[in-house]
């Protein structure tokens, strides 16, 4: 499993999967996120497993803390239907060595309310 921080080269890639997703929402569509770019620095991650998109994370940074980002009410990882706690475990191992690799501090982590999930997701 790898991690690619999200760009604007991926938006179309990162809306497609947000849209079909168990627990996506308007929220986390990028053109919804990125109109207070200017206020937040964003660190937005893409799970891939084997080339195949599998999570997203919407991040923000101040100083060396990831937060699942600051500009939502919630956040959390975003993910299809196919994600299981086992995997879920894995993109959290992950994650913790791109904190590492990134010098990131802590991680302040929102999850979404199960309310809004289109399939349960309580993976994370």
């Amino acid at each position: 499993m790898k991690i690619k921080k999200y760009n604007l080269n991926s938006k179309d890639i990162w809306n497609n999967f947000n849209k079909d997703a168990k627990n996506g929402l308007f929220m986390f569509d990028r053109n919804y996120m990125d109109y207070h770019s200017d206020r937040f620095m964003d660190n937005s991650l893409m799970f891939y497993e084997d080339e195949k998109l599998i999570a997203l994370l919407p991040c923000n940074v101040v100083e060396n803390i990831l937060y699942s980002h600051q500009g939502l009410t919630f956040g959390g990882f975003i993910v299809d239907e196919n994600m299981k706690q086992g995997k879920m475990l894995e993109c959290f191992e992950v994650l913790k060595e791109y904190m590492k690799e990134n010098n990131f501090k802590k991680l302040i982590y929102k999850s979404i309310p199960y309310i809004y999930h289109k399939i349960p997701a309580q993976e994370d």
